[in-house]
């Protein structure tokens, strides 16, 4: 930017480092200079939902579908749904699970409109998406039902014109599996569920792996430590450790803890979504569901990272508040 000042390419990656050391004002006045193409409204989406834009901000994430940074790609014979009302509509889940946890919310409102709600999903999470009130079937293959329209899950909230969102509870956990994990755990007086680390093939998962020799010590003593991770990974020894095989799993042993205490994983989502407490510690970016003032769940509480790779501040606010 010192030998051209009009380098657009430049200004975008100056804006997408600023952030991680804390001058996000900056950045977004970068960001407002440039040409609003695909790239820029998208990146402006998640500064117009930390500024209380939700519908605005919804709106600019969705240009990342034109970039293969939002939603998917797929291409349906049937139209898209235009918020007809008694249609036949068939959503297709999109992004990671975390993501099909976090849109999955909005399908309420399509059945409100008096439509039967189709939805393709993951396998993992059939058995989960299949409990709600509002889903009338299930695929995780790409042998579609007969509709009459259909939409991307990561579009829901522009096409229903959402200004806010609701953070009660959406999803439940299924009771045998709760059975099931109440025989086997050694629950005590008080039961933390604690996940430190994500997939470690996404390409941000250093961002967000807390230090879990820091975590212990500070909440060791408070209660009983349970480990929500799913993969084989290294567990200090006074970290009890599940045999997780599913997000039923997952679910049940997140039904049976006092309070969930995790980084930014599917974790966080599903135990929001089923309304348990939850406290997520997340990074000095943190993914657009962390982004004040808009509460994804009511029953999650946020600690954020102040400086960039120092977890210290917010494991000690943990601390202070357990």
């Amino acid at each position: 930017l010192m030998l051209d000042p009009k380098n657009e390419d430049a200004k975008r990656e100056l804006a997408l480092y600023l952030p991680w050391i804390g001058e996000t004002d900056k950045a977004f006045e970068i960001i407002k200079s440039l040409p609003k193409d695909d790239r820029t409204m998208f990146n402006m989406g998640w500064y117009s939902l930390m500024q209380g834009d939700f519908l605005g901000g919804m709106k600019c994430l969705n240009y990342g579908r034109n970039i293969n940074c939002w939603g998917s790609q797929i291409k349906m014979p049937t139209p898209k749904w235009d918020g007809s009302e008694g249609k036949k509509v068939f959503v297709y889940n999109e992004g990671g699970y975390g993501d099909e946890i976090i849109f999955a919310r909005f399908l309420k409102y399509i059945k409100a409109l008096n439509c039967e709600v189709y939805v393709r999903c993951s396998k993992e999470m059939e058995s989960i998406f299949k409990r709600m009130d509002c889903v009338d079937s299930i695929t995780t293959n790409n042998m579609y039902p007969i509709h009459d329209y259909w939409i991307g899950s990561m579009e829901l909230p522009v096409k229903l014109g959402m200004k806010n969102v609701s953070g009660e509870p959406y999803l439940s956990s299924d009771s045998e599996y709760v059975e099931k994990w109440k025989d086997k755990l050694d629950l005590g007086d008080f039961n933390i569920g604690i996940r430190w680390e994500g997939g470690q093939l996404f390409e941000h998962d250093q961002r967000r792996t807390l230090p879990i020799d820091k975590l212990v010590k500070a909440i060791g003593s408070k209660g009983k430590l349970f480990s929500l991770q799913k993969d084989e990974i290294s567990t200090p020894k006074n970290i009890n450790i599940s045999e997780i095989e599913s997000f039923e799993d997952t679910l049940a042993i997140i039904s049976l803890m006092d309070i969930v205490i995790t980084s930014c994983t599917v974790t966080a989502h599903l135990a929001g979504s089923i309304g348990k407490k939850t406290i997520v510690i997340v990074p000095i970016v943190p993914y657009f569901t962390w982004s004040d003032p808009f509460i994804w769940y009511d029953s999650v509480t946020i600690l954020r990272q102040v400086d960039p790779l120092n977890w210290d501040e917010p494991i000690k606010k943990l601390e202070n508040m357990l």
